[in-house]
C-alpha cells in the first residue's frame, strides 16, 4: 500500500496482491513471547514498496530487534507530506496475538539510519516518529535485506 496526500487529505492506493511476493518462514513454537506496547507479537510483515516483495517475520529474535529498536529510539512527531510519503521505503504491519495490528512506515535515510513512523488513523498527518539508534538501524537494515 502506498499513502499519499492530495487536496482531500491522506489517501491510500492499494497495490495488486499478485504483484507482491511473500516469504513466510516457520515459527519457533518454543520461543519466549515478545511484548510490544503491552501486547504479544504474533508476526511482523514488511513490504518493500520499490521491490514489490514482502516478508513475514515469525522469529522472536526478529520481533525483539524491531520492538527493542523502537523502544530505545528517539521519539518525536513528524508531518507526513507528499514528499515524505513518496520516500517511504517499506510498509510494516505488527500483528498481535489478539489479531489486532498496527501499520508503520519505514524510511531508510542516506546515512542508513532507520526511521519508523506510525499513523493512528488515515486523517492524521502528524505521525509518531521513531528514530532508531545507529546500532538498531544496522540490525533492522540487516533484517530488511532478507526481503530482497
Amino acid at each position: 500500500m502506498i499513502w499519499y496526500t492530495d487536496t482531500n487529505g491522506l489517501s491510500e492506493l492499494k497495490s495488486s496482491l499478485e504483484a507482491v511476493t511473500t516469504v513466510t518462514p516457520q515459527k519457533d513454537v518454543n520461543a519466549v513471547p515478545v511484548i510490544f506496547e503491552q501486547k504479544e507479537i504474533k508476526d511482523i510483515q514488511v513490504e518493500s514498496i520499490k521491490m514489490k516483495k514482502s516478508k513475514t517475520f515469525t522469529n522472536t529474535s526478529d520481533f525483539q530487534t524491531f520492538a527493542t529498536g523502537m523502544q530505545k529510539a528517539k521519539k518525536n512527531r513528524i508531518l507526513l507530506d507528499e514528499e515524505g510519503a513518496d520516500l517511504i521505503d517499506y510498509n510494516m504491519w505488527i500483528t498481535f496475538k489478539d489479531e489486532s495490528y498496527k501499520k508503520y512506515f519505514i524510511w531508510i535515510l542516506d546515512s542508513k539510519d532507520v526511521v519508523i513512523g506510525y499513523q493512528s488513523n488515515l486523517k492524521e498527518v502528524h505521525l509518531q516518529l521513531y528514530q532508531l539508534t545507529e546500532d538498531y538501524s544496522k540490525k533492522v537494515n540487516s533484517l530488511l535485506r532478507k526481503i530482497i
